[in-house]
């Protein structure tokens, strides 16, 4: 999770806070503006002191080994089986929507989204090894939905 989504979390959802779980996991694309910081530059910034940082590991944000975009998709089945197996039964998910293709549809779609996005899954089954979801629909929406950065190459 890069600084800029902890923030939309910590202010769209106060009363998260306390249950913050850190299981950071980076987006599936290289791109410099998503890359996120290291735990002990996010344990001394002040704006995240009230934050848990203990499960964040080292070398999370340098997209390389788990965290390479190459095994988005291993890593991705593992934070499904993690979220389908919380006792919780309503979960909110903060991210970028590269990774959030990934969750919803195993794969970088290639579909239009919005600036912002409030959808609503439910998982297909109970014990399927992939943890599969279902969409019940997007809730509410900020922008216009149009294809996002990684829905094509960019010229350098």
């Amino acid at each position: 999770m890069s600084t800029l989504h902890l923030r939309l979390l910590l202010l769209g959802y106060p009363d998260l806070k306390a249950r913050l779980e850190k299981e950071g996991k980076p987006e599936v694309n290289d791109y410099p503006a998503i890359l996120a910081r290291d735990p002990a530059d996010l344990k001394a910034d002040p704006e995240f002191a009230s934050q848990d940082f203990g499960e964040v590991e080292e070398g999370w944000n340098r997209k390389q080994g788990d965290y390479a975009p190459a095994n988005a998709v291993k890593r991705v089945q593992w934070v499904r089986r993690w979220l389908r197996d919380k006792p919780e039964k309503e979960i909110v998910v903060v991210a970028q929507g590269n990774i959030l293709r990934y969750i919803t549809e195993g794969q970088r779609a290639g579909k239009p989204s919005a600036n912002a996005e409030v959808r609503k899954y439910i998982f297909a089954s109970d014990s399927d090894e992939e943890a599969l979801v279902v969409s019940l629909g997007t809730e509410a929406q900020i922008g216009e939905m149009a294809l996002t950065s990684s829905s094509h190459k960019f010229r350098h």
